[in-house]
């Protein structure tokens, strides 16, 4: 799971039923495919990660932080 993904969406004000929607939209997938790429039942692709980082967040986060696949501190 990329609980910290989910998390940053939420601190930036995603509400979190519209978690998965945001991302396929932001990455062209269906809401079925985020969804499996945000519980770990698939993976994530360098440029889907990246356009992630890109279009939601600036490119003020670190890819590695947000994709990381157990929590944690973003300043670490």
């Amino acid at each position: 799971m990329t609980g910290n993904l989910v998390a940053e969406l939420i601190r930036i004000g995603v509400p979190p039923r519209n978690v998965t929607k945001i991302i396929a939209k932001t990455i062209g997938v269906s809401e079925k495919t985020a969804r499996n790429k945000v519980n770990g039942q698939s993976e994530w692709t360098v440029p889907e990660a990246m356009t992630i980082n890109q279009e939601l967040f600036g490119c003020k986060q670190r890819i590695e932080y947000l994709f990381a696949s157990t929590p944690t501190d973003p300043a670490a």
